[in-house]
């Protein structure tokens, strides 16, 4: 992957997203949840490790970061692996999304708490989209590429 490229719409989307929160004034600290992102992120990483090693996790994403050449197969594995973690961050999303509803529902006499966990059910989504749209598709994106043009 042409890292710098990465890095310059990676930059891009963040001044875009800032925009965005500036012009509809909207406090940032609205948007960061750090249990969310954890619940996200730990799922992901626990059913990785259900059907990948430590060790093959972090070969991925050394295939897919490091601009080092990478055999046919290490790279085969690592779009493997990076099939698998879009799916698990989406699925993340998804159980943080009904964690937030669920609590949201069992609040319906409180607004306060109910105004919340709706925050934490939508919050969970956007993370995980996120997630899976700025690493796990660009690195899935370049790895297929090397495979289309090691043909």
């Amino acid at each position: 992957m042409k890292l710098l490229r990465y890095i310059v719409a990676l930059i891009l989307f963040l001044a875009v997203l800032t925009f965005t929160l500036w012009m509809s004034r909207s406090d940032v600290r609205w948007f960061l949840d750090i249990p969310s992102l954890a619940l996200i992120l730990l799922w992901a990483f626990i059913l990785g490790l259900s059907r990948f090693s430590a060790a093959d996790m972090g070969r991925a994403f050394r295939a897919a970061w490091s601009g080092a050449p990478v055999s046919r197969k290490e790279r085969e594995r690592a779009v493997v692996y990076f099939r698998f973690l879009g799916r698990s961050l989406l699925c993340g999303g998804a159980a943080g999304t009904l964690i937030g509803i669920i609590s949201m529902f069992s609040s319906l006499d409180d607004p306060a708490r109910t105004g919340m966990w709706l925050s934490v059910a939508l919050i969970t989504t956007l993370y995980a989209m996120i997630l899976a749209g700025g690493v796990v598709w660009p690195a899935l994106a370049s790895l297929e590429q090397g495979l289309t043009d090691s043909e």
